[in-house]
């Protein structure tokens, strides 16, 4: 915002000094034959600046001449937003243009690694008779998903 009114005093100031001591070719404010300077002090914007396209101002004398000038167009405002990555995602910073919401997608990162977690599952005990079994799994404790699964068999217990 601050830059937007740098420009437009900066652009006011120009039309004054390089028109504001112009000779007026069509007479006074009184309607004579003399000429008088031409003041500009009616100035309004006719056409607000963008991000991507000039603006323009037009600049009125009390005796009805008028100035028009080009304004320069704002440029984008981007913020950044960063989305950190995780085992599962991606990371990557998002742009976006605080004035037009202009918006892309830059600077990715890979994956992180899994976070293995161990558990035992699906327990059959054995019986002196029997051999039992259980899965060794490995999960990742971030994002849960199964890295890896072992069916693991238990001896015949003794009498």
């Amino acid at each position: 915002m601050k830059k937007l009114v740098t420009i437009l005093i900066l652009s006011l100031l120009s039309i004054v000094c390089a028109f504001g001591f112009a000779a007026c070719d069509s007479g006074n404010v009184s309607g004579g034959d003399e000429t008088h300077t031409h003041v500009y002090d009616t100035i309004a914007i006719t056409k607000q600046s963008t991000c991507t396209e000039e603006g323009e101002i037009m600049a009125t004398c009390a005796c009805g001449a008028t100035y028009t000038a080009k304004l320069p167009a704002l440029g984008h405002d981007y913020k950044t937003k960063t989305t950190a990555p995780t085992c599962a995602e991606q990371g990557y910073t998002t742009y976006t243009c605080s004035r037009c919401g202009d918006s892309y997608i830059d600077d990715e990162t890979g994956k992180l690694p899994h976070t293995p977690t161990a558990a035992v599952e699906n327990v059959i005990n054995a019986t002196c008779t029997e051999t039992g079994s259980y899965d060794s799994v490995v999960y990742c404790s971030v994002c849960g998903e199964e890295i890896s699964r072992e069916e693991k068999i238990i001896p015949v217990t003794v009498h």
